[in-house]
């Protein structure tokens, strides 16, 4: 079967929704398919665009160009459909599915990704362009064969945002699911000797895009007020964002600059060293006017690594974390809930050791690429079963109507 993908964020952005266009490619070609991705073409230096699928770069399409970006990507989408000739168009975005809509009258099966966190930010938008936004992207729903989101509470987000005589029964929960290679999984001892000043620091890692919703802000304060009782605890911050210069600010105020280390954009290679020299992964993540955790990718990706996480009882966010056997769950916007956490995580070394090896199991065995991939295959036969079906009794029924009009 020919797919083409159309990822309105992929990498080398960061965050779950470029992540999560690579593993559904990724998945469905392991599944036999055979797939084509078109994603942005960013102004960053992409160091490797190697994969087992074929990756496409639509120019003048980056996140930059917000409004026009929509015209730039209808117009790669309408020569790549032409070329390709794809029986499904799978949109891994909703801004995706807002590119697609003006096509989704062409022949094929269309399926489309809503995230659930960035529902907040259509819902609270004005203007034009927003409005043309959510026309676009109802235009898609009311056409497509099929709506997939990663969390049930992104599914109940999903529905208390969208009129439901359009969603009807398309709305399908698959959770997002990991390419995961325990061979490439560093031991703390082997990235520590890329920064061996680290040696005996304490470390609670986030890896995230650095914006409001994440609480970066918050473990930071829960550092500050752990930093005499944990002399030797270290914040570092995997990520970029728009939040970064007023996080260094409250860094520099609260006197941390020795406590927190901003990473920045990190490629995955080395990334993996920041998992293995973590002791502890947190995120605090909160509800704002424009997003809200929709599942908690990081909080997987940390998991399988044998770390046991800290996360908050917000979104998808209690999904991706089974308390008291992965990790912990607390209150949002608490930091002395997340203080106490941390605290427990590193001078409980026994108990931290058990939840990392409880989560590794239970994330792989539920959140794994393949077993993503299966239920998207299965959502595939679904639909083709579904179309043969329909068109089978229209037929019948068209047939049945010519001899009884006889």
């Amino acid at each position: 079967m020919r797919i083409l993908v159309v990822a309105m964020k992929f990498f080398p952005a960061s965050g779950g929704s470029a992540t999560y266009a690579h593993h559904l490619a990724q998945g469905l070609h392991n599944q036999g398919h055979q797939v084509r991705l078109l994603a942005p073409q960013y102004k960053r230096k992409i160091i490797s665009e190697r994969s087992d699928y074929e990756i496409i770069r639509m120019p003048l399409t980056n996140e930059a160009w917000y409004g026009i970006r929509i015209i730039f990507a209808t117009i790669s989408i309408i020569r790549h459909y032409w070329k390709f000739r794809p029986d499904v168009i799978w949109s891994s975005t909703f801004a995706g599915c807002r590119s697609t809509a003006v096509l989704a009258f062409l022949p094929g099966r269309w399926i489309g990704t809503i995230h659930g966190g960035g529902m907040l930010r259509s819902d609270n938008s004005r203007g034009f362009f927003a409005g043309l936004s959510t026309w676009l992207g109802n235009l898609f729903i009311r056409r497509a064969d099929a709506i997939v989101t990663i969390s049930n509470e992104a599914e109940k987000l999903i529905r208390n945002t969208m009129p439901e005589k359009i969603l009807q029964s398309k709305l399908k929960v698959i959770y997002n699911g990991i390419a995961f290679d325990p061979t490439a999984v560093k031991t703390k001892e082997e990235a520590l000797t890329l920064w061996p000043q680290w040696r005996n620091r304490k470390i609670v890692l986030t890896v995230g895009r650095l914006v409001e919703a994440k609480g970066h802000d918050l473990v930071i304060e829960a550092v500050h007020r752990l930093r005499y009782e944990i002399p030797e605890i270290l914040y570092i911050i995997v990520g970029e964002g728009n939040t970064r210069k007023n996080l260094e600010m409250q860094v520099k105020k609260l006197g941390l600059e020795n406590h927190v280390f901003f990473a920045g954009y990190v490629e995955a290679s080395l990334l993996e060293n920041y998992y293995a020299v973590a002791d502890v992964f947190a995120m605090s993540g909160r509800v704002t006017r424009e997003f809200v955790e929709g599942f908690g990718l990081v909080f997987v990706e940390a998991g399988m690594r044998g770390k046991a996480v800290i996360g908050t009882k917000v979104g998808g966010i209690t999904e991706a974390i089974r308390d008291g056997y992965s990790g912990l769950l607390i209150a949002p916007e608490n930091v002395e809930s997340l203080s106490e956490a941390v605290k427990k995580l590193i001078f409980r070394p026994e108990e931290t050791a058990v939840l990392g090896k409880q989560g590794r199991e239970w994330t792989i065995n539920n959140f794994s690429l393949d077993v993503m991939a299966r239920h998207n295959d299965k959502l595939l036969f679904e639909i083709f079963w579904r179309k043969r079906e329909i068109s089978r009794s229209a037929h019948i029924f068209s047939v049945e109507s010519v001899e009884f009009s006889k």
